[in-house]
Order: C-alpha cells, then structure tokens, then sequence
C-alpha cells in the first residue's frame, strides 16, 4: 500500500515556520517550543508546608543541571488551583535556572494536541541540551502521559494508530531527558504506573493551610484596601485555593465594589468545584470561656498538659453544641498551632479504598503542618465492626486505627453518639471526655455574657429559678440564639433573650439533668 510523503512525514508544530525564518540566536527557536515562564509572585519561602520538599527538590535540580544528568523528573500532583505551577517556578527561581515552558497553543492560540506537546517537550530537550541553569515545566501533563491507547509521538494520528506513542516511548522519554523537568498534573487516574515509577521525587499537594493561605493573599489583594473582616474570612476558609484567590483579586481590581466582588468570586467558585460556600469560620457573637464548659474532666490541667507534651488521641463525646470543637480550636490556639478540622462528609469516598486513601493523607497533611487533627463526626468511620456487613466497613475503622497510633501529634476525635463507637476504637484513646449541657451556674453567667454581647439589659438572677428547668441548655443554644437576635437587630433584655432560649431548646426535644466537673480557671 502506498502512501504520500506528508503522510509519513510529521513535524513538531511550528518547526517548518522556524527552518525558513531568520533566527538570530538558537533562543529564537526554543521559544516556539518552551516559552519561558514569567516570574512567580511568590517564592518557595511562601510554602512553609512545603519546605523540606522544596530544599530537596531545589538541590537536585542545581545538581542534575549542572552535571546533565538524564531522567531527571519532578512531579507535582494534587487538585486544581492549589499552587503547583506556582511552586514549580518559585522552586526554578530558587535553584537560579531559567524554566522553558511546553506550551498548550500555537502562537495563533490554536489548542495543541497531547502528541504535539510531547514532540515540543522533545524538540525543547534537544535544543537546550548542553546548556547550564536550564530546566523545562510541562504543565497539565495528564493528557499527554496518560494511559490511553497509543497517541501517535513520531507518526500516525492522534486515533489509537501510532505506534510510537506506546508505553515503552513514554517511558524512554523520561528516561532519557537531559534537561531537568517539573512535570504538573490534577489528575493521575488514567496514567499507566510505569510512568509514574519513573519520575524521581513525586509531591502531592493538599489544601494549602491557613499561613500559606494568609501569604498568597496578601501577595493578591494587598492593594486592594479590603476590611479586615473580608480579609480573614478568605483566610480562614480552607476551599479557597491559591488560583481561586488570584482570580477574585483580579476581578476585584477592576471593579468598585472590591470586597463584595472578593467574596462574590470566591463563593461562586466554590459552588462551582462543589466545595463549601461558606466564608470560613462564622465569628461567634458570644466570647469563648472555658470555664463555661460542663466536661467530666479537668480541661485547665488537660490544656496545660498538652502544651508540654503536644502528643495524645482524645475523644470528645456528648450532645451537639457542648462545645467539643470549640474547645479543641482553644486547644490549637493554646498550643500555638493550625487547627485542621475534617469532617466525614469530606473524607468519605465513593469508591473502594478512597476513603482509606483519604484517611492516610488527612494524618500526612496534619504531620507536615504539625496541626492538630480535629475528625468531626467521628462515628461514620469508628462504628462498631460487629455490625458491619461489607468488607469496606472494616478497612476503613483498621486504617483509622492504625493512622491513630503512627501519629506523634494531637488528634481529636469529636462524636455525638458515643454509643456507636467500636468497643476496640475507644480503647485506643488515652483519654475520653464527656461534655455535657451547662451546670446551673453556668447558664446564669453565660445568660448575662449574651446579654451584654448583645448590647441588652438585665441580670440573670431575675431568671435563675427559670434556667434551672432549662437542663438541655449549651453553649451552642446560646449562639445560635445570639446569631438570630442579632440578625433581627430588635433591642434585647432578659425576657426576650429568655423565651428565645426556651424556643430552641424546646425544638431540641428532651432534656436531661447531667452532673459534670466544670472548669477550674
């Protein structure tokens, strides 16, 4: 069968244009090839997360640059939009090299196939060869690594035809680079392993913690003269990624109304990615007190304990808005660390060994940010392993256990149903609290704290036979009164604050009358 030559002949995308243009320098060429990256805005010094990763990688790029050394290859992974491409060119910057980036279009914007930009990636290594402090980056390198039958590298069509786009081509080809290369993916699903064994130092990036957060902020919207309120609601939402941050302050900047645009973006972004609208952490309207917690152990001595020993497994238990969570954020804040809450919702997977995986990164993300570790909702994965009926069931309680033990910080588990916990998980604990409803005292003096956050008058005394009946009453019913009052914005005394609280503990059902050990201060 005969075919016509430029049915056999295929050239890298913008080769032919160069061969017949007046080139002044090999520069000329490379640039159709691997533009170079514009400066980052931020440097490795900006992921303190990330820095014993960022010093390694940084000295083996210097190194395999500088001695030409083949196969060098980094891998940068994780979801979108959380800074990868950034560190990969703060890293550059750091090792002193000059990154050429593979590009995703021709220079008239056309969309460059997988192939194509594995024969520019190619083309880019041959051109540079040889030449000191210079390194490639191969952005959203998914679709060209991934396993999908055939793309045709050095002939053929991009229809499963070529054969040289095989496994063993791509193999070879990170292999055989002597220009070192920071290779950036989102998703690694469909790349066949042998690819993945062959790069040298993979790093997978999580959610960036709140420092890091606080920085790339300030790096984007420092001029744009936000409230402070605005600012740290971007900071402490965890779902605002770097790229989502970058692009509220872009629009923002060209708009007037800067820090609704700011939270507009982010929030819309968000729902978009399916993540969480909320702006962060709600501020409460009623101050934290410690002493205003009703536990069965002493949390003074326990908070001191900690702080000289930051390494312990504790379970928290008992009715919804006791103050189990606010009390392991006191707990962070005390010890001077990041908290890093995780609910079930966000870690449960829809198929086999995600939630396990998920499970393992949550404990690698706490360690590396030397967080404590707050798993709310803990009863979806330490249920009793008696009842379970399917196999992932129990996986999923044994790689929580297990991740418990290797951990050398602090992790807190918090539950509302302690009686669903497995008998062999709460084992694992060193030490159990309960916390229960507010004592009789401590509804009086929180009833006053509210009052006053409110900017209402009255004494609790006049109500304190009243609030004795009230035995359901907790911290949590004292906020979620003060947030519907103060959104009414109607004057506040102690009747109207009264009926307000036994509205909400009415719609809770039952009550009961614990008797507890309340902080010492």
């Amino acid at each position: 069968m005969r075919c016509p030559l430029e049915a056999k002949i295929s050239l890298v995308e913008g080769l032919a244009d160069s061969l017949f243009e007046d080139n002044s320098s090999i520069d000329d060429i490379v640039q159709r090839f691997g533009r170079v990256s514009p400066a980052p805005k931020l440097g490795v010094g900006d992921f303190p997360h990330l820095r014993r990763d960022a010093a390694i990688i940084t000295d083996y790029l210097v190194a395999s640059a500088a001695q030409n050394t083949p196969g060098c290859n980094v891998l940068l992974h994780g979801e979108p939009g959380l800074g990868k491409t950034e560190f990969a060119r703060a890293v550059a910057q750091a090792a002193g090299l000059t990154l050429y980036e593979v590009p995703t279009t021709t220079r008239a914007g056309v969309p460059l196939k997988a192939s194509m930009r594995l024969r520019a990636f190619k083309a880019c290594q041959r051109l540079l060869a040889g030449r000191e402090s210079v390194a490639v980056l191969f952005d959203d390198c998914d679709d060209a690594l991934a396993a999908t039958p055939m793309i045709a590298v050095e002939g053929g069509d991009d229809d499963g035809t070529g054969s040289a786009g095989s496994k063993a081509w791509i193999n070879e080809l990170l292999e055989s680079n002597t220009v070192p290369c920071v290779w950036v993916a989102n998703d690694l699903g469909w790349v066949d392993s042998a690819h993945l064994r062959r790069f040298d130092y993979p790093l997978f990036f999580r959610s960036v913690p709140p420092v890091v957060r606080r920085r790339i902020a300030e790096a984007h919207m420092g001029g744009l003269d936000l409230p402070h309120a605005v600012f740290e609601r971007v900071v402490a939402n965890e779902h605002n990624t770097p790229a989502a941050i970058a692009k509220a302050a872009r629009v923002a900047g060209r708009t007037d109304a800067k820090a609704v645009a700011v939270e507009n973006v982010l929030r819309q972004t968000s729902l978009l990615l399916g993540g969480q609208p909320a702006g962060g952490r709600r501020n409460g309207i009623v101050p934290f007190d410690l002493s205003l917690l009703n536990a069965n152990r002493d949390l003074v001595a326990l908070r001191d304990g900690l702080i000289v020993r930051p390494s312990a497994s504790l379970c928290f238990y008992g009715p919804p808005g006791t103050g189990k969570t606010a009390f392991a954020r006191h707990l962070a804040e005390s010890m001077g660390r990041e908290v890093m809450v995780r609910r079930a919702s966000s870690i449960l997977g829809s198929y086999v060994g995600e939630t396990e995986r998920s499970i393992a990164a949550m404990f690698m993300e706490a360690a590396e940010m030397d967080a404590v570790l707050v798993l709310d909702e803990a009863d979806s994965f330490l249920g009793d392993r008696r009842g379970a009926h399917q196999q992932w069931e129990v996986t999923q309680v044994n790689e929580l256990l297990t991740q418990m033990e290797a951990f050398e910080g602090v992790f807190i588990a918090t539950t509302n149903l302690k009686s669903n916990l497995d008998p062999a998980s709460m084992r694992r604990f060193a030490l159990k609290l309960r916390f229960d409803p507010l004592a009789p005292g401590q509804r009086e003096r929180l009833f006053d704290a509210t009052l006053v956050a409110l900017g209402g008058e009255g004494k609790a005394a006049r109500f304190a036979d009243a609030l004795r009946q009230l035995d359901a009453l907790t911290p949590g019913d004292f906020e979620a009164v003060a947030q519907r009052l103060h959104l009414l914005g109607e004057p506040v005394d102690g009747d109207r604050l009264y009926r307000e609280l036994v509205d909400e503990v009415s719609e809770k059902g039952g009550t009961t009358r614990p008797v507890g050990f309340t902080a010492r201060l």
